[in-house]
C-alpha cells in the first residue's frame, strides 16, 4: 500500500488538515504520571468507572478521551487505548438516548447538549482513529503498517458514521467536512487496493462479524440517500440498522454518459456533499466522480414487500426489521425521487396551527375528556410519560440498545403523496390476537392540557403546502408524520388538515417544518364497529376527521383517526357525524403515518338513520289521546 503524494490529495492541502482531508488536533508531550500511557492501568481505569452513574461516567470519559486525542504516543499504543473507549462510549450512548429520541422536536436545551455529547463522543473517537492514520501516511517504510492503518481507516470510518447517524436523530444539517473525510478515506482504500480486505469489529450489529470498507462506505450512502429528515427516529434507526446488510447489493461505478436512470445516486470523492439523486443533480464526468448504484438493492427491497403480508405490518414494525410501509416510502424514493409539483413562492404570512388531533377536535367543536387522544405510535401503544412527576427512565442495561419503532411517510410536494398503497387490505376495526383492543391511546385526563393555536410565519408557500420556521422557546414539540390543523382565520372553528413532511433543526434550534396541505377543510366523526358481537359488547367510540376531498383528486372521501390496530377484514363500520350515523366500508389505505391511519371509505347505500330526535308530525286525533 502507497502513502498519497501531495498531487493525490483529495481537496488539496490545506493549513490544518491532512493529506486525506482528516482533521486532527495538535498533540503534544503526555505527561509521564498519564494513565493513558499503560494499557494494564487504562483497563484498571475502564473497570473502576461508576457505570451505574451514566453523568459522571461521561464526563470522565469524555474528558480522558479528549487528552487522549491531544497527547503523543506511539501508534500502536494509541489504538490499543482507544480501542478500550469504544465499548464504555456505545454503553453510554445507548443510555443518553433517552434525552433526544421519541421526544418530539425541538429537544430540549439538556437533550439538544446531550444528542451533541453523544455525537462528540463519537467524534473524539474518529480523531484517535485519524491520527493514527496520517501518522501513518507519514512515516517511513520501516515504521509503515499496513495493518494498522487498514484497522484505522476501517474504525475511523465507523465513528464518522455514527456521527451521520446521531446528526440524523436530531434532524439537523450534516457536520461540515465529515462527508470529505469520508469520501476521501474510500477513495485511498480503493486507490491501494484495500477496499475489501475484511475487518472484524466487536460493534458490529451481527455479534463481530467482519466488514470491509467498501461495505462501511457503501452502508453510509445507502443511509444519506433514504433522506433523514423525511424519517421518524425509529425509522432512522431501522434504516441504519440494516444498511450494513444492503450494502452486499450496492454497486459503486465510474461515472458515465448514459448514466441517466433511476435507482442511481452521483457521488464527487473531492467534494463535502452526501450521495445526490442523479435526477438532481447529474454526474461529473470527471475521474473522481462515483455512481452509488441502488437498483439491486430496490429490487430487493420489493421481492420483500411482495413477500410479507399486509397482516404482519403491525408486527414488523416493533422489530429492527423495516415495516411494509418503511420498504415502500424507500422503493418509491429510489425510483423516482421527490419531484417539485407546485411552484414555491417565498412569501412571509401568519398561519395559526393546531398541532395534533386533540387541538383540532378542540376547536372544531371539542371532544369529551374520555374521547381524547393520548400520543401514540403506530401500534395505538401510548408514547406518553405515565411515570410519576420527579422520577427517571430505567437506565439501560450495561452494553445494551434500545429500539423503539414507528411507522412513516411520504416527502412533500413528492409523487408518492398521491400515490395509493397496495390493495391488498380490507380493513375494520376487528379485534387483534389476544383479544385486546389497542384503547392506551384514550386520555382520561383534563381537557385543560390542550394548547391553543399557535402562530408561525411561513418561509415559503405552493399549492401543496407550506415550509415554515418555528421559534424554539414557542414550537410544541412535533414529528415527522404529526397532524397540524390549519386555521382558516384567527378565532374561526374551520381547519384545513396537513402533515408534518419533513423537519430541520438549526444549530440555534430553531425548527424548520415542511408541511403539506391533505385537506382543505375537515369535520368530526366517530367511528364504531358494525358488527352484531360489537353492539352487544358496547364497544366505544373512535374520534376521525373526515375530509371531503379525494386523496388522489377523484372518488372516494378519506379520513384520518389515530386508531391503526385495523386488521384485515370485510366487516363494516358505523360513521356519525353531525347528529347522522351512516354504515361505510373502508376502501383504501393511504398511509399510516406514526401519529395517524388515513383510509378512503365509502357510504353504503340506504344505510343511514339520524341520530337527534325528531318533531313528530301531528295527526287529526292528536289532542284526542290524553283526554280518553
Amino acid at each position: 500500500m502507497e502513502r498519497p503524494t501531495a498531487t493525490q490529495q483529495p481537496g488539496g492541502q490545506t493549513e490544518g488538515l491532512s493529506s486525506l482531508g482528516l482533521r486532527v488536533p495538535q498533540q503534544s508531550p503526555a505527561h509521564p504520571d498519564s494513565f493513558l500511557l499503560d494499557t494494564k492501568q487504562t483497563s484498571a481505569w475502564f473497570a473502576a468507572l461508576p457505570m451505574a452513574n451514566i453523568g459522571e461516567t461521561a464526563r470522565q470519559v469524555f474528558n480522558a478521551l479528549v487528552d487522549c486525542n491531544r497527547m503523543e504516543m506511539p501508534d500502536v499504543l494509541r489504538a490499543r487505548v482507544t480501542e478500550q473507549f469504544r465499548e464504555p462510549v456505545k454503553y453510554l450512548c445507548t443510555n443518553l438516548e433517552r434525552h433526544y429520541v421519541d421526544l418530539g422536536l425541538p429537544l430540549s436545551s439538556k437533550g439538544a447538549k446531550t444528542l451533541a455529547l453523544a455525537r462528540e463522543l463519537h467524534a473524539e473517537l474518529a480523531i484517535g482513529y485519524k491520527i493514527i492514520i496520517e501518522n501513518q501516511l507519514r512515516s517511513d517504510k520501516q515504521q509503515f503498517d499496513e495493518k494498522l492503518l487498514v484497522i484505522a481507516l476501517h474504525r475511523a470510518l465507523y465513528h464518522l458514521g455514527q456521527m451521520l447517524f446521531l446528526t440524523a436523530l436530531g434532524y439537523g444539517p450534516w457536520p461540515p467536512g465529515v462527508w470529505r473525510e469520508i469520501h476521501g478515506i474510500y477513495a485511498y482504500a480503493a486507490q491501494n487496493q484495500a477496499q475489501n480486505v475484511p475487518v472484524k469489529d466487536a460493534l458490529h450489529p451481527r455479534q463481530g462479524q467482519s466488514t470491509t470498507l467498501e461495505d462501511m462506505y457503501k452502508s453510509l450512502a445507502v443511509f444519506a440517500a433514504s433522506d433523514p429528515l423525511r424519517l421518524r427516529q425509529s425509522q432512522i434507526k431501522q434504516i441504519y440498522s440494516q444498511v450494513l446488510d444492503w450494502a452486499r447489493l450496492v454497486q459503486i461505478r465510474p461515472a458515465e454518459s448514459e448514466d441517466n436512470a433511476v435507482g442511481r445516486f452521483n457521488v464527487d470523492l473531492w467534494g463535502d456533499m452526501p450521495p445526490v439523486h442523479n435526477s438532481l443533480n447529474p454526474p461529473p464526468q470527471n475521474r473522481r466522480a462515483r455512481v452509488v448504484d441502488l437498483r439491486a438493492l430496490v429490487s430487493a427491497l420489493k421481492e420483500e414487500f411482495e413477500r410479507n403480508p399486509a397482516t404482519e405490518e403491525r408486527l414488523a414494525d416493533r422489530s429492527d426489521r423495516p415495516s411494509r410501509a418503511l420498504l415502500r416510502l424507500l422503493i418509491v424514493y429510489w425510483t423516482k425521487p421527490p419531484e417539485r409539483r407546485f411552484v414555491r413562492t417565498h412569501l412571509n404570512f401568519e398561519l395559526h396551527l393546531a398541532v395534533g388531533l386533540n387541538a383540532i377536535f378542540d376547536g372544531l367543536g371539542g371532544l369529551a375528556p374520555e374521547q381524547r387522544q393520548r400520543p401514540t405510535d403506530a401500534l395505538g401503544i401510548s408514547t406518553e410519560d405515565s411515570r410519576p412527576a420527579g422520577t427517571t427512565s430505567p437506565r439501560v442495561p450495561a452494553w445494551a440498545a434500545a429500539a423503539p419503532g414507528n411507522f412513516s411517510l411520504a416527502p412533500l410536494d413528492s409523487t408518492l403523496t398521491s400515490e395509493p398503497l397496495p390493495s391488498d387490505s380490507g380493513l375494520s376495526l376487528s379485534e387483534p390476537k389476544g383479544g385486546q383492543r389497542d384503547t392506551e391511546w384514550l386520555d382520561r385526563g383534563s381537557p385543560d392540557t390542550q394548547r391553543p393555536p399557535q402562530a408561525v410565519t411561513t418561509i415559503n408557500e405552493s399549492a401543496g403546502g407550506y415550509c415554515i420556521r418555528w421559534n424554539a422557546e414557542q414550537t410544541p414539540r412535533v414529528k415527522v408524520g404529526e397532524v397540524l390543523g390549519i386555521q382558516a382565520g384567527s378565532g374561526t372553528r374551520q381547519f384545513g388538515v396537513g402533515l408534518v413532511r419533513w423537519l430541520k433543526q438549526d444549530p440555534a434550534r430553531d425548527l424548520e417544518v415542511g408541511l403539506e396541505i391533505v385537506a382543505a377543510r375537515c369535520r368530526i366523526g366517530e367511528l364504531r364497529d358494525a358488527s352484531e358481537s360489537a353492539r352487544r359488547s358496547k364497544q366505544p367510540r373512535y374520534p376521525c376527521l373526515l375530509l371531503p376531498e379525494s386523496s388522489r383528486g377523484a372518488g372516494d372521501p378519506s379520513l384520518l383517526t389515530p386508531v391503526t390496530n385495523l386488521t384485515p377484514a370485510n366487516d363494516e363500520l358505523w360513521l356519525r357525524s353531525e347528529g347522522r350515523e351512516q354504515k361505510i366500508t373502508l376502501t383504501h389505505l393511504v398511509e399510516l403515518t406514526g401519529t395517524v391511519a388515513r383510509y378512503e371509505y365509502r357510504y353504503a347505500r340506504d344505510e343511514a338513520r339520524d341520530m337527534e330526535p325528531r318533531e313528530e308530525a301531528k295527526g287529526e286525533f292528536d289532542d284526542l289521546w290524553s283526554s280518553l
